[in-house]
């Protein structure tokens, strides 16, 4: 009486569980490094549209030799 269906669920309840997939941590690892990436992006063009603000409130020239505001027209 060892050998019927219910010892055997038995001793699968009991026993070790199946490895559990890594499919969900892999998905939030993803996830998460993708957020990173955009929040490292939106940090550096806010850090470039600072740096150009700050130069149009001293009056600098731009890249191409015009003023800032666009008064070498």
């Amino acid at each position: 009486a060892t050998a019927g269906p219910v010892p055997r669920r038995v001793t699968a309840l009991l026993s070790a569980p199946a490895p559990a997939t890594r499919l969900l941590p892999r998905s939030l690892a993803c996830l998460l490094l993708a957020c990173v990436a955009v929040s490292a992006t939106a940090v550096l063009d806010a850090a470039t549209d600072l740096h150009a603000g700050i130069e149009v409130a001293q009056g600098e020239q731009g890249q191409h030799g015009q003023a800032a505001f666009g008064d070498g027209d």
